[in-house]
């Protein structure tokens, strides 16, 4: 899964298999990666309007993981 949107600066990829979230700009670098450790079944993404908080699916509960300095 993919998420961007026009005024964001980043794309999302969701790798629910590897729990992790990949950030890349969108020429294409490499930003972050982050593993979802503590998740049992990554299913879905979400980002805050001003990219600063994800949320992750785990199963029905949803994590909170702060993008902040």
């Amino acid at each position: 899964r993919i998420i961007t949107r026009e005024d964001f600066s980043n794309l999302y990829i969701l790798d629910p298999q590897n729990r992790r979230v990949a950030i890349f700009t969108k020429r294409g670098a490499l930003v972050s990666q982050l593993v979802v450790s503590s998740a049992a079944q990554v299913s879905a993404l979400a980002v805050s309007s001003d990219e600063t908080k994800l949320y992750v699916l785990d199963g029905t509960r949803v994590l909170e993981v702060s993008l902040g300095e």
